[in-house]
Order: structure tokens, then sequence, then C-alpha cells
């Protein structure tokens, strides 16, 4: 069991934003259950009802909704993290600057000055601890943000450069870009990372509600607890959005996920042939088969997220 991890004083800082825009999460423990093609369908429907909507693609080492969505990726803006550049003449290799550095990117040979061996995760630590000055400030690329629009949809997409770890620092970066128009939207969709770890916390910050895209599978429900754990931690009231559900046998699993919690089955979407063909295509079910089974349920949901969230 998980203690609690944050203070109300940490939550509210965490959950702390500029702007009152609702914030609907689209999440989920696993990796391949459909929390994209939730997330793309339920901004189609929103936008059919003639909402404003900003879709945030927070899955930064992989993101595709812009694909689920036929958009190219525009309007580029690059993200860079501090780096320490050590001016060799001021160093007296004292190793302040490695004691500082909690990620040991730093290492210190004998007479020698420091070099940068690890990932930088731009704190600058390092350069602030420096009692000489011998560190300055350099910047280093780790990946970048784009902006892209259709009618009134508005895509932001973040993208981490292969090999780097700043996943987090690209989220953020995002989530500010979003924040200078923020308040112009009716409502923003965030679709997060699989998992548990910061990056999906750094995606879930600020989030009014969520929802937790699983399927019936032992899988599935294994990883559904952890992320619903996480919400709970993080005080976002969560709905169970179960794709796939003609799978059998693990749907009374749910039963224990809901058992004495706030926690509802919102939606439950069968394997449908139609969706999966709008998957391939990169157009929204919603807008390519509006009449099909699939696209009624992502409707459905537009017109819950009306209800709980803009009214």
């Amino acid at each position: 069991m998980i203690a609690e991890v944050f203070s109300k004083v940490q939550l509210e800082a965490l959950h702390q934003r500029p702007y009152t825009t609702p914030i609907v999460a689209v999440t989920g423990g696993k990796g391949g259950v459909g929390k994209s093609t939730v997330a793309v369908n339920i901004t189609a429907a929103l936008t059919a009802l003639g909402y404003s909507v900003a879709l945030v693609d927070t899955n930064v080492e992989a993101p595709n909704d812009n694909m689920l969505l036929s958009l190219s990726l525009d309007d580029r803006v690059y993200v860079q993290v501090a780096m320490p550049i050590v001016k060799t003449n001021l160093c007296t290799q004292c190793g302040d600057c490695i004691a500082a550095c909690r990620r040991n990117a730093l290492f210190l040979p004998p007479g020698q000055t420091p070099i940068l061996m690890g990932e930088c995760n731009g704190c600058k630590a390092c350069i602030n601890a420096c009692p000489t000055g011998a560190l300055l400030t350099g910047w280093m690329p780790v990946g970048e943000t784009f902006r892209s629009e259709s009618g009134e949809l508005t895509l932001f997409t973040g993208v981490l450069q292969p090999g780097r770890a700043e996943s987090t620092v690209i989220v953020q970066a995002l989530k500010d870009r979003l924040a200078a128009e923020a308040a112009r939207y009716d409502v923003i969709i965030v679709d997060t990372a699989t998992g548990v770890h910061c990056t999906v916390i750094a995606a879930l910050a600020g989030a009014t509600c969520a929802y937790a895209v699983t399927e019936p599978t032992p899988v599935g429900m294994h990883d559904l607890e952890r992320i619903l754990e996480l919400c709970r931690i993080l005080a976002i009231p969560t709905q169970i959005v179960l794709n796939r559900s003609d799978l059998g046998g693990w749907q009374g699993r749910l039963g224990a996920c809901e058992a004495g919690t706030e926690i509802t089955l919102a939606a439950s979407i069968p394997y449908d042939s139609v969706l999966l063909q709008s998957y391939i295509k990169g157009m929204p079910v919603t807008q390519m088969s509006p009449n099909s089974s699939s696209a009624h349920i992502f409707a459905g949901l537009a017109i819950r997220i009306e209800k709980e969230c803009l009214e």
C-alpha cells in the first residue's frame, strides 16, 4: 500500500494553474488499451457539440494523436535545458559542483576540471554551488513542442528527442505553452503517457477529472489498479472507460476496483471494426461514421463531460 505521498499544501501547489478552463485527463496504466483513441474521439465529439477544445498529447516519447487526426505538426518551438560549461581558468577542483549534482552527471578526474558524463536535467544546482563562478550556463536541446489547428480543435504535441531522459521537461514546456492561451478554450483534454511515473504526474497536474482507460485482461486490470491508486493520491476524481469490453473473463474485476470508492464505469466499448478502420485511416470515428455504435459511445462521453465539467 502506498502511503500519502503529498501533503495538502503540496497537492494544492501541484494542481495550481493560472486559468480556470476545466482539464479532463485521459490516462491508463497499461499501453495499447486505446487511450489515445478515446482522447481523440472525446475531443472530436466535444467539437461536434460546438465547444472549442485543446487536445494536449503529453505522451512525449511516442506522440501519435496527430496521426489519429491526420494533422501535421505545425508551429515548432524547441525546448532546451541548462547545462554547465566549465571555465577552466576559474575552476579550483573543489568538488562542490559534484556534491550538488543529485543525478551524478558530473565527474571530477584527479587534477582536472569537471566533466559532464551523465544525464543533466538542467537544474543548475552545480552552477549555483560553484564558489568561484567557474561554471557558466549553456543550453542543450532536448525536444520540441508543436501547435496544430483544425476548426474548433487545437492540438498541442510534445516530442522528446530520442535518447534523452527529460520527458517531464517537455511535458512542462507543453503545458506552459498551452497556459498562454488556455482561457480561449471551453475544455482541455490531456492525453497522458502510460504508467504511474513522473511524466504522467506532470500531465495529470491540474486535472479537473480523469478517465482511466483499460481492457478486461489480467494485465489491464492490474495496471488499472495502479493508475487508480495514483489518481487517488493526486486527489483527482476518476472514472473508468473499458475498451474491448467483449473480451471474456475479467469484467468482474471492475467490481473490485469500484467497490467502496467513488469510481464508476463511465463507458464500455466493445470491439468495433468501424472504430478500427477509423484508427487506420486517421479519422475520429465520430466523424468518419457518426451513426456507428462506437461514435454513439463517444458522443455519450462528451455529453457526460458537458454535464459534469462544462455546465
